[in-house]
């Protein structure tokens, strides 16, 4: 009778196998969520701007600022979004939303004080790390 099963080497090699597959998949996954991250913070600087839109629609006002000013100096823009405290980039824990409002057109950027990357109108995924 004849016993059934694999070999030691047979073993090996699958396991090997297996292994360069996760090495060559992993950093290709890294990137994914790092820009899942990056596109997520895009989408919510355009849900901000909408916001700070209506709301000057909706007659409120908006100081004209040549500077990055963070998100939350504007008092009116918890009554347009919701769970606005909770409101934070997710591509790094460190870093905030911030605003300039110059000319009658409105950036929004995330980052940390003096390293600030544009994320509406115009998005510079590729230099927001």
């Amino acid at each position: 009778m004849k016993k059934r099963g694999f070999t030691l080497l047979e073993m090996i090699v699958v396991m090997g196998i297996i292994a360069f597959i996760i090495s060559v998949a992993t950093p290709y996954f890294a990137k994914s969520i790092k820009k899942s991250k990056a596109m997520a913070d895009v989408i919510s600087a355009r849900n901000i701007a909408a916001a700070i839109q209506e709301a000057i629609l909706d007659g409120k006002s908006i100081d004209e600022t040549t500077v990055w000013s963070r998100i939350e100096n504007i008092s009116f823009l918890s009554n347009y979004i919701e769970n606005f405290s909770l409101l934070k980039p997710k591509m790094n824990n460190s870093y905030d939303f911030y605003y300039k409002y110059e000319q009658n057109k409105l950036f929004i950027g995330a980052g940390s004080e003096g390293n600030i990357t544009t994320l509406y109108p115009d998005a510079d995924i590729q230099n927001y790390k």
